[in-house]
């Protein structure tokens, strides 16, 4: 898992798919982020935030309570942040990153300490 929002070269799976294959939430969670984000990500992606087993409470904050799953190098976004969503639900579908891979990359993060949104 990778640390919060930290860049640590290559923490994920890099899924080969064809561009356009549908990608669905691998848990029940809230979309944190979908779109382009310029902290970080230069494609279209999605990351949802899950809470652990057993967490009581709505935000993350330092007790460890969230994981967030990450979908990148999406050719488009269906999922809209801030609305929750189940497993298995379409958030996207697949595209190509700068080097014209076509593949999903996907990757489970330890919520940052300080994130309390």
């Amino acid at each position: 898992m990778s640390e919060s929002n930290r860049y640590d070269f290559h923490r994920g799976l890099d899924i080969p798919t064809p561009t356009g294959t549908p990608v669905f939430a691998i848990a029940d969670g809230k979309v944190y982020k979908a779109g382009t984000d310029v902290v970080g990500y230069d494609e279209p992606m999605v990351m949802l935030r899950h809470f652990r087993s057993g967490y009581e409470g709505d935000k993350c904050g330092e007790s460890g309570g969230c994981l967030h799953s990450v979908y990148l190098h999406l050719s488009s976004v269906i999922a809209q942040a801030g609305t929750n969503i189940s497993q298995g639900d379409l958030i996207g579908y697949t595209g190509a990153s700068a080097s014209n891979f076509e593949h999903l990359h996907f990757e489970i993060r330890e919520a940052n300490a300080s994130d309390r949104s």
